[in-house]
């Protein structure tokens, strides 16, 4: 099943949608403070850390995390994402391979989410400037898809799902969900 926006906004570009460009909430600031900082144990690689999960280590987010581009930002961290190795995990959440960035609120007309991720700083991202579904938020999907109409095709092998005709080929039945 695929969906999209309801008004067909679609990805233009590596900085997303003209309407809600992705940027570096940092840059405000002065850069990334450094009680966020820190040096990945095993890489020395430099990090920020988000909310601690309890009972784990403190997570690496890449210094450059969902700054200024759509990429699938959280597709490497584990441990929800990936492995320990940063490995994508093949039972992985849906969110961990869509493509997002942070946005300005103030400046998106695309109904940006607000981020728990760095406590203390309210930065807004938006998976549909990205040309994204936000499977992050389930309820914000749910509310986007309150009240729409749809039809499904459902394939099956025998009627009533699949009806062969010599002329046209296979085709099936429609079904409207309200």
């Amino acid at each position: 099943l695929t969906i999209h926006p309801p008004d067909g906004r679609r990805l233009v570009g590596r900085n997303g949608h003209p309407d809600c460009p992705c940027y570096d909430p940092w840059a405000s600031l002065g850069g990334i403070p450094t009680n966020l900082t820190f040096a990945e144990p095993n890489t020395g690689a430099g990090c920020i850390r988000g909310v601690p999960i309890p009972g784990v280590q403190p997570t690496c987010h890449p210094t450059d995390y969902g700054i200024n581009e759509c990429r699938p930002w959280d597709q490497f961290l584990p441990p929800l994402c990936a492995t320990g190795d940063m490995r994508p995990l093949s039972n992985a959440p849906a969110y961990c391979s869509q493509f997002w960035c942070w946005v300005d609120a103030s400046k998106c007309t695309l109904a940006p989410s607000l981020s728990t991720k760095f406590p203390g700083y309210p930065f807004a991202y938006s998976y549909e400037t990205c040309g994204s579904i936000n499977r992050f938020e389930p309820e914000v999907l749910k509310q986007g898809l309150r009240g729409q109409q749809f039809k499904m095709g459902v394939p099956g092998p025998e009627w009533p799902f699949l009806i062969v005709s010599d002329s046209a080929g296979p085709s099936g039945v429609s079904v409207e969900l309200l």
